[in-house]
């Protein structure tokens, strides 16, 4: 078995597959089940992706670049200047 999202997952075999043979079985995770709570976010750095034009894309690069922070840092600080107001 193995845990994931704090529920442990058994080993199945594939529907309408043999148990054994090729591959043997698959891994079958459960979405979440309603009614139930979510696990937190994690407490550390989440991924954002975005998507953008490449003038965009440059501008921003080069901005970092030029501060030689890294993207996440530079949107940050952007945020703070513009404020929630602003939003």
């Amino acid at each position: 078995m193995r845990q994931h999202g704090g529920r442990k997952l058994k080993r199945r075999p594939a529907s309408g597959a043999p148990a054994q043979g090729f591959g043997g079985s698959i891994e079958v995770g459960v979405g979440p089940v309603p009614g139930q709570p979510q696990a937190a976010p994690p407490a550390g750095n989440t991924q954002l992706n975005l998507k953008v034009s490449a003038d965009v894309l440059a501008r921003f690069t080069a901005l970092a670049d030029r501060h030689r922070i890294p993207f996440g840092a530079l949107l940050e600080q952007l945020l703070v200047e513009v404020g929630d107001e602003a939003i």
